[in-house]
């Protein structure tokens, strides 16, 4: 079913100009959203979205909002007209040899469709360019042939939901409620059939609604999936399962059996170095998980980033398979030259503090100021989508979806877009 076909949300009665918009503050792409717009564009509350969600949201009305590139020069901050950002942007490009891009899952199609043309443009001069996204993890786990599922298969079908060190809660807080109250699978009751175990190493907001509860921190990602296996092949399920109770074993190996559609739920972890981990782990895992379950276990891989899979459909249509890889492979050391999107977006979930980037120079594409903005050559803020541009972006379960515009932005703000269309052109 088309997102133009499905049945609109009944709008709630809002005192000002009432939008209903899909949020793009992480990878669910939520489109029950409403936002209330005041007679001067002001965004004045919103109804349905979650912390994150508003946090997003309400960049339009934060006081820190950049609205012109900023440039630091001998500890000063120096306000820079769009056309002489350019000309700085294009020089530095043109003066590395190497270049990191980082957050392209975090801007829409349009937006990255027009960094990849000019990526084009530099592979053309001979530069080495480097694409540091989670869509090189996807691709790899693709390749390793690891059962990615959707976040609305696992939303109707999913009947063991399987959390690994993992809390949407806080990363993806209305994933909780879509998978709690929804439609799945019932008994002849009319019960519905969901069960939640979590691996989780400390107490939140989700362990409330286990079934069963792992203590992630008393065993090594290894000792668990070496229990995992014991426990499949064991027939009476006693044993020293680290984390688990003794009561809980039974119940444990009955619903990695019994589960007809699992789901795994993990958060892939923006450092390249930790999400590499990730990976081999979670393969691991999974192969034990299919080799227990009469059924199939499935990965629901979670992102900070909204489109990272339109991020990897972009890329094939770009580039060619052998380029994509290139470009997507780890660098060996650190480049000249580091183009930043977003930065407020990347970070990981069990590491709060913002990401570090081996580059030292730096050119950032930011609307609120951070710490990489402190350290940056320069700093450009630019339209949001979805907020003060459209565009489309791909949800994980591979739909595109319409982003709207309900807000202009301030001041000399221009979409990425624009700016590196600029920028191919001089």
């Amino acid at each position: 079913m088309s997102t133009k076909d499905k049945k609109k949300t009944e709008i709630p009665k809002l005192e000002g100009s009432p939008e209903d918009i899909i949020c793009n503050g992480c990878s669910l792409l939520c489109d029950d959203i409403f936002v209330e717009i005041g007679e001067k564009g002001n965004l004045i509350r919103t109804v349905n979205s979650c912390f994150r969600g508003n946090e997003v949201l309400n960049i339009i009305n934060d006081e820190r909002r950049i609205d012109s590139p900023i440039q630091k020069q001998m500890g000063l901050v120096m306000h820079l007209s769009m056309n002489e950002s350019l000309d700085i942007i294009g020089d530095e490009l043109k003066k590395a040899k190497t270049i990191s891009f980082y957050g392209l899952g975090a801007i829409s199609n349009s937006q990255q469709l027009s960094v990849l043309h000019y990526i084009k443009k530099l592979l053309d001069a001979d530069k080495k360019v480097y694409i540091r996204s989670l869509s090189n993890i996807l691709r790899i786990g693709t390749e390793l042939g690891l059962p990615f599922t959707t976040i609305g298969q696992a939303i109707n079908v999913g009947d063991v939901f399987m959390f690994w060190k993992t809390d949407p809660t806080h990363s993806h807080p209305k994933l909780t409620g879509k998978i709690v109250f929804s439609r799945g699978l019932y008994r002849s009751t009319g019960k519905e059939v969901k069960r939640f175990v979590l691996i989780e190493r400390q107490e939140s907001d989700l362990t409330k609604l286990n079934d069963i509860l792992i203590n992630s921190s008393e065993f090594t990602d290894q000792e668990f999936i070496s229990n995992i296996n014991k426990l499949i092949e064991a027939e009476d399920a006693k044993f020293d399962f680290k984390g688990v109770k003794p009561s809980e074993l039974k119940e444990l190996k009955n619903y990695i059996e019994s589960a007809e559609y699992g789901v795994l739920v993990t958060t892939v972890p923006f450092d390249p170095n930790k999400a590499e981990k990730w990976l081999m782990t979670i393969n691991q895992l999974i192969k034990a998980l299919n080799r227990g379950s009469k059924g199939r276990y499935m990965i629901l891989p979670l992102t900070q980033t909204s489109n990272e899979l339109g991020l990897c459909y972009n890329l094939s249509s770009t580039f060619s398979q052998e380029d994509v890889k290139k470009l997507t492979t780890k660098p060996d050391n650190a480049s000249d030259l580091a183009v930043i999107f977003g930065a407020e977006y990347l970070h990981d979930e069990y590491a709060i503090e913002d990401l570090d980037f081996d580059e030292k120079k730096k050119i950032l594409f930011d609307n609120i100021p951070s710490k990489h903005s402190r350290h940056a050559l320069i700093t450009i803020p630019y339209a949001i989508p979805g907020i003060e541009i459209e565009d489309t972006i791909v949800r994980l379960d591979g739909i595109n979806l319409e982003l709207k515009k309900w807000a202009e932005a301030p001041g000399e703000v221009w979409s990425i877009e624009k700016i590196f269309n600029s920028i191919n052109e001089k």
